[in-house]
């Protein structure tokens, strides 16, 4: 029988498939060999503790910080100024000092009408208790009883009216009320002392920042304060704000107005894509305010401050931002997935490797519940190796 002779293609392709035939068995005895998977399979995590920052997040538009008032609580003439308009000041400088004899002599009149109300006072109260004394006995009828009873309740308001008002001028004179308590009519070294002292009266700035200038209400020209300057009773000497910072006005729900505190951080992230810039909770209002927009819905207002110097500053007045309030920190923890937490008697614990390398149960505390996990904050370790639990389905 002739031999049949096979094109070299043929020969090609046949050793192809016999060494594909080859790699295929020797892959099905490598799997063949390897155990078989239990119901159950398991994965390790290495525990890595660090901070957990919790947020709440709003929305707000950027604005200038309000800045505090210096009026003068009494008219006179600007005797002496110590600081000058755009100077920096800290709370408690002196600003400037007021010369006043009009609020001296207002002093010394009430003065003396309080103190003779004061004796009055004591001498229709003496006076009333013998009336009580003689309606008692039945000497005196009711109406007389009654009429002497209105006339000390006049003397006792006359006196507190007096009162307050000497309390007023002694504050803004920088009189200590303890100092005039206990004078009487007869202390005339007192009244010769006040006419004689200069009724002079320092404004001292109500916080620290930049001495900025008010408006005049007729010229609305840069209201400058200078020596000899008449001052009205009330009027607007100056304001003390921050021109390097910025503030921004919350409106908290209710939910999450107990969970903020005065000098809480917060990240303003504007709208436009600019940078962050850090912040903090400047003041937490407790009286809620009911919303234009919802009847319903009562809000709470909440005001951020922040250090935004104009050079560098990426926000601008009236911008939009979201502000992030960073309400809670806790020091270590380690968010771990669900599957790796086991509850008994209605305690959580995690399977850990120990030192011999054996996965054993280990307590740990569950402080909240994350979308990527749960939030552990006690219990663990870092390092620490802790074993996941993946049921398999029955089929395997």
């Amino acid at each position: 029988m002739p031999r049949v002779k096979l094109p070299i293609r043929t020969l090609y392709f046949g050793k192809s498939v016999l060494a594909a035939l080859l790699v295929v068995f020797a892959w099905c005895f490598f799997l063949g060999s390897q155990p078989k998977p239990s119901l159950n399979a398991h994965r390790h995590q290495t525990i890595h503790l660090k901070p957990f920052h919790q947020t709440i997040r709003y929305q707000a538009k950027v604005t200038t910080p309000s800045t505090d008032t210096l009026s003068s609580p009494i008219g006179g003439y600007i005797h002496s100024i110590q600081k000058h308009i755009g100077e920096s000041v800290k709370q408690g400088d002196a600003i400037l000092v007021i010369d006043s004899p009009e609020t001296k002599k207002l002093f010394i009149d009430t003065f003396v009408s309080y103190l003779k109300a004061k004796e009055q006072l004591f001498s229709q109260r003496k006076k009333f208790k013998n009336t009580q004394l003689l309606y008692k006995s039945d000497i005196i009828s009711a109406d007389e009883y009654s009429q002497n009873q209105n006339q000390l309740h006049s003397q006792e308001v006359d006196h507190i009216q007096l009162q307050y008002r000497l309390k007023t001028i002694c504050s803004h004179l920088q009189i200590p009320w303890k100092s005039v308590a206990n004078i009487s009519l007869k202390d005339t070294d007192f009244f010769q002392n006040m006419l004689s002292k200069e009724s002079k009266v320092t404004l001292y700035s109500p916080n620290s920042g930049l001495l900025i200038p008010v408006k005049d209400r007729h010229t609305s020209q840069d209201n400058m304060f200078t020596e000899g300057k008449k001052i009205e009773p009330g009027s607007l000497i100056a304001m003390v704000g921050k021109p390097e910072q910025i503030a921004l006005h919350l409106k908290i729900s209710g939910q999450d107005i107990d969970k903020i505190r005065v000098g809480q951080k917060a990240i303003i992230n504007p709208l436009s894509g600019h940078k962050r810039v850090m912040g903090y909770v400047h003041a937490v209002h407790r009286y809620h305010v009911i919303d234009a927009g919802n009847d319903d819905e009562s809000t709470f207002p909440v005001i951020i401050y922040a250090d935004c110097p104009s050079t560098t500053c990426p926000l601008n007045i009236g911008l939009n931002a979201t502000i992030d309030i960073i309400t809670e920190s806790l020091a270590q923890t380690a968010t771990i997935p669900f599957s790796a937490v086991h509850y008994l008697d209605n305690k959580a614990y995690v399977m850990r490797r120990n030192n011999q390398g054996v996965f054993v149960k280990h307590p740990i505390r569950v402080n909240r519940s994350l979308s990527s996990g749960l939030l552990v904050d006690q219990g663990l370790a870092s390092g620490d190796i802790i074993e996941q639990h993946y049921p398999m389905p029955k089929s395997l």
